[in-house]
């Protein structure tokens, strides 16, 4: 039977109950809630939320094909487990904190803007979801996350992310206009779909191995230090950024990488680099102090401007069409082998002799 219950200006601690909701309209505003070992099999409901206060521990949850609008309120969840499936939610204006939960969640749609979020030690099992994020800010640590097949709409946000474990797979995901601070992570990131603007990111001290993405990145600041990549099989366009690069550890092989109007400080930095294919156009470069490993990739390298000092190269097996390009040339070593290079209109400045083993 459907009801419609108004609830509001009550207070209420509720433990140890087993509930079946069902087919229900609920009308929640200015309520106090404490909500502890309880089981909930909620389904076909219609929630409108508002104004609450709640305090949500070691309560088990199954939530199905429920309608929510969820506003204004506040929310401390500890120690549940969430079976989450095809839902909607609109949520706006919140403030939670969550630690300590499970979540199973998938074929959900969710509409989230302007709330504040503290997640931290949760386990999250996340697919086929759609989601609009925007607005937020969050706060994510030591959360472990599989995260496969959701779409994502997410804008000007703010993050800071520390010390979680990320599987990613087979998202779609359109980001721009967000602030994030990421250290202290590992990811696992394959067959994804990123297009990225816009948006502001400091990176460090994370562990990353990224495979067979399509990346369109454009009108991005990143500062990016003491991590270390593995990267293979992915297809980046890349496009008036701006990268400070210093710290890091690369492994890169099988990409195809289509860069123009970036600049790059890169500084300090390890990489091994083979097997790609590089179109390179329009950028400008400040590289020192770098140790290269290249060997066997086709490059097309046009109208970009170097200043290249102090780094180590050995270069092998590499295919070069260079034009148009500035080169300016101190202090480094290089060690080139069978490779081929076409160059026109690109002059070079040597400010100390160069070191050429061939």
């Amino acid at each position: 039977m459907s009801t419609c219950p108004h609830i509001s200006a009550n207070s209420y601690n509720i433990s140890s109950n087993s509930y079946n909701i069902s087919s229900n309209s609920y009308n929640i505003s200015a309520n106090s809630y404490n909500i502890s070992s309880n089981s909930y099999n909620i389904s076909s409901n219609s929630y409108n939320i508002s104004s609450n206060s709640y305090n949500i521990s070691s309560n088990s949850y199954n939530i199905s094909s429920n309608s929510y609008n969820i506003s204004s309120n506040s929310y401390n969840i500890s120690s549940n487990s969430y079976n989450i499936s095809s839902n909607s939610y609109n949520i706006s204006a919140n403030s939670y904190n969550i630690s300590a939960n499970s979540y199973n969640i998938s074929s959900n749609s969710y509409n989230i803007s302007s709330n504040s979020y503290n997640i931290s030690a949760n386990s999250y099992n996340i697919s086929s979801n759609s989601y609009n994020i925007s607005s937020n800010s969050y706060n994510i640590s030591s959360n472990s996350y599989n995260i496969s097949a959701n779409s994502y709409n997410i804008s000007a946000n703010s993050y800071n992310i520390s010390s979680n474990s990320y599987n990613i797979s087979s998202n779609s995901y359109n980001i721009s206009s967000n602030s994030y601070n990421i250290s202290s992570n590992s990811y696992n990131i394959s067959s994804n779909s990123y297009n990225i603007s816009a948006n502001s990111y400091n990176i460090s001290s994370n562990s990353y191995n990224i495979s067979s993405n399509s990346y369109n990145i454009s009108s991005n600041s990143y500062n990016i230090s003491s991590n270390s990549y593995n990267i293979s099989s992915n297809s980046y366009n890349i496009s008036s950024n701006s990268y400070n690069i210093s710290s890091n550890s690369y492994n890169i092989s099988a990409n195809s990488y289509n860069i123009s109007a970036n600049s790059y400080n890169i500084s300090s930095n390890s990489y091994n680099i083979s097997s790609n294919s590089y179109n390179i156009s329009s950028n400008s470069y400040n590289i020192s102090s770098n140790s290269y490993n290249i060997s066997a990739n086709s490059y097309n390298i046009s109208s970009n401007s170097y200043n290249i000092s102090s780094n180590s190269y050995n270069i092998s097996a590499n295919s070069y069409n260079i034009s148009a390009s500035i080169y300016g040339i101190s202090v480094s070593l290089y060690s080139i082998s069978a490779c081929h290079y076409n160059m026109c209109a690109a002059p070079a400045t040597s400010q100390l002799a160069l070191t050429i083993i061939n």
